[in-house]
């Protein structure tokens, strides 16, 4: 038989086992050119017809180019069939063969995936999500026809028709490469589990996995390969395998939280629990302050750095927590509580991360204090210590009040001051490049942002008496802290209302500053012929796009810091004016909240007199004169993506601030 006079996907076993690959490889070799070059064109003629599409008429025919590439995408549907059969008819043996067609799915898959990406970064209906993404695709199928590009998302519909229609066949065979066989065929198994799951969150496949015992089996294999995981922050490692497959189980892991019903799933197979008796994320590396702002260290071996290797190894449990306190909320305290046992486990690593956080730390040392702080910040609330075992209680108390120390401590460190943002520009990022500045500051400003949601975490109340909060900060207000040099070492200051105050005041001048600069570079943009052919323009107006969309991050991380530095500023001066003052001398000690670990600070013994709150009322009154007030109201209005329902936030907030201490009485 000649490969000509192959019909289908059964006629290759009817040549010897030992030929099998060998035929598959001549037939995926006529096939192979031509998808990569609807892998390349596709996106770009489609992206490109779209732009035209809009400025000219209606009326406009569709290139005959692009009518070709619709036709071919067509033919490459039939071929994804016959790839799934192949993958369905080949033997348990056959993994050099299933290597082969993992991932020539993968490549189909990253077409039509592709082209729906770049269908909804062209909408803007989808931007008004700042801190927690979209993550459950289920949710989201009701608004496909809302965000555009009805035939990306028609593509995507028919990709799940074509493989919901093999059944849980298809899916066994997918699960049961996951767990055995070759470790290349590992990965591109998980990945294919990985993309359907992203193309469309298929809760029946998420049940299938987890009732065949399926997803267990690879959350139990994550402690099992703790130890290879160990070696490879060895100085020579024999291998990465190990790391690599870890990634590929970690990612479809986090793409299985992304559902609600798969969250859950995770928590009842007590995932986090795994990755908190796994030993490899207590071996971090010595962290040293180096003043070089590059992604990653550069090494002339195939073996990336040991710190690059670690990070490798603790971003995805980061990711795997925030996906699961994303999906199911903080109100979750199954969630909530195997995070905060994720985090103590493991201690010891997150306080030498903590202690040594400073904004002169290279981008990824930059990049592990954002993801730790920012699942800090969202794990915390007032009843962390009762959802934790009772008899662990006090144990429990001072980790967390450790933590609370060392987070209060960031806090000055990472305001927003000219000085700060001056000493960072002189010391770090004097020869990098635009795009590494931009991602210091990315990191510089998603920190601040993580230790002012703690600090209102940590005080808000979810009980009915809403007004009982905690007080983490002391009214005293002093100049000295504009004055302090931030250095690696750590600044010991008094965690007074002065930090907040401070960062409040610098958030809102550093948005009023960098809304100048976004204004400019959207003229910039404008200003560029819009139907150029030139290269170089095309590339001025992708790289101004890109500023563009950096600019906009900083700005909407600003506005976020303002909220809630506003919000810990009049929690704190409801509590102080309107409680703190019918007595002369108010002591905070445990008998405040006894049963709560933010209490703990208090130990110290707080004298707040009326004397005090009379000098923060004079104090706050001058900062908060009319050009300041303005420019705070300006924050929320022209916030770039800022929702109806927010614009009023900062405005309310202010005139509370205003009320209380213009009308509070004080002597």
């Amino acid at each position: 038989m000649h490969i000509k006079d192959l019909k289908g996907p059964g006629d290759l076993f009817f040549i010897d086992n030992g030929l099998q690959v060998l035929v598959f490889t001549k037939v995926w070799s006529f096939f192979l050119p031509s998808l990569l070059i609807l892998v390349i064109l596709t996106p770009t003629q489609i992206r490109q017809h779209s732009a035209t599409a809009q400025d000219a008429s209606s009326s406009t025919p569709t290139p005959p180019l692009l009518a070709m590439l619709h036709s071919a995408l067509g033919v490459i549907c039939d071929s994804a069939l016959n790839i799934l059969e192949w993958i369905l008819i080949s033997g348990v043996g056959s993994q050099k063969l299933r290597i082969n067609l993992y991932a020539a799915l993968l490549n189909y898959m990253h077409i039509v995936k592709g082209n729906r990406d770049k269908s909804e970064q062209n909408t803007e209906s989808v931007r008004d999500e700042f801190y927690v993404s979209r993550l459950d695709k289920s949710l989201a199928a009701g608004r496909t026809h809302e965000v555009g590009g009805d035939e990306s998302h028609a593509q995507i519909e028919m990709v799940v028709e074509i493989v919901q229609s093999f059944g849980d066949k298809l899916i066994d065979i997918l699960c049961h490469d996951c767990t055995g066989g070759l470790d290349i065929c590992k990965m591109l198994a998980l990945s294919c589990i990985d993309m359907l799951l992203d193309m469309d969150s298929m809760a029946n496949v998420i049940q299938f996995i987890s009732k065949r015992g399926y997803l267990s089996h690879l959350i139990d294999s994550l402690l099992k390969n703790d130890g290879k995981l160990c070696r490879i922050l060895d100085n020579q490692p024999e291998n990465m395998k190990a790391l690599y497959v870890y990634e590929s189980k970690m990612a479809m892991l986090s793409r299985i939280g992304s559902s609600h019903i798969g969250a859950e799933l995770l928590l009842e197979e007590r995932a986090l629990s795994v990755l908190a008796g796994m030993k490899v994320f207590d071996l971090h590396p010595d962290f040293q302050v180096q003043n070089y702002s590059t992604l990653y260290p550069t090494s002339s071996s195939f073996i990336p750095p040991i710190e690059a290797r670690y990070q490798q190894i603790l971003f995805p449990a980061l990711n795997l927590c925030d996906v699961i306190l994303s999906t199911l909320g903080q109100e979750n305290h199954s969630a909530v509580t195997q995070v905060i046992n994720f985090l103590l486990s493991h201690g010891d690593m997150i306080e030498i991360v903590l202690r040594a956080g400073t904004p002169f730390l290279n981008i990824g040392l930059l990049r592990e204090l954002a993801g730790i702080t920012g699942l800090i910040a969202r794990a915390a609330n007032q009843e962390i210590s009762s959802l934790i075992t009772p008899n662990a209680n006090q144990d429990i108390g001072a980790h967390l009040y450790r933590l609370q120390k060392l987070m209060l401590t960031l806090f000055p460190r990472f305001t927003l001051s000219d000085q700060t943002l001056k000493e960072l520009n002189q010391n770090v990022l004097t020869n990098c490049s635009e795009r590494e500045k931009a991602a210091h500051l990315k990191y510089f400003l998603q920190i601040a942002a993580n230790l002012a949601l703690y600090a209102r975490n940590s005080i808000s109340n979810h009980s009915v008496d809403h007004r009982t909060i905690n007080v983490l900060f002391s009214p005293q207000i002093s100049e000295s802290v504009h004055h302090r040099q931030v250095t690696g070492a750590a600044l010991e200051t008094s965690h007074s209302l002065n930090i907040v105050v401070i960062q409040l005041k610098t958030s809102v001048e550093y948005f009023n500053r960098e809304k100048l600069s976004y204004e400019s570079l959207v003229r910039q943009r404008n200003s560029l012929p819009s139907l150029s052919l030139d290269a170089n323009v095309q590339i001025q107006h992708n790289n101004l796009t890109e500023r563009i969309a950096d600019k906009q991050e900083e700005l909407k991380r600003c506005v976020f810091i303002t909220e809630h530095c506003l919000y810990l500023l009049w929690a704190h001066l409801d509590f102080f004016m309107l409680r703190a003052i019918p007595v002369n001398t108010l002591h905070f000690n445990l008998s405040y909240g006894a049963d709560n670990y933010l209490s703990s600070q208090t130990e110290v013994g707080w004298k707040i007199t009326a004397d005090d709150v009379a000098a923060l009322k004079k104090t706050l009154i001058a900062i908060f004169n009319e050009t300041f007030c303005k420019q705070l109201l300006a924050t929320g209005q022209q916030g770039t993506d800022a929702r109806a329902s927010d614009k009023g936030f900062i405005e309310a907030l202010l005139r509370r601030i205003k009320r209380l201490i213009q009308f509070v009485p004080v002597k």
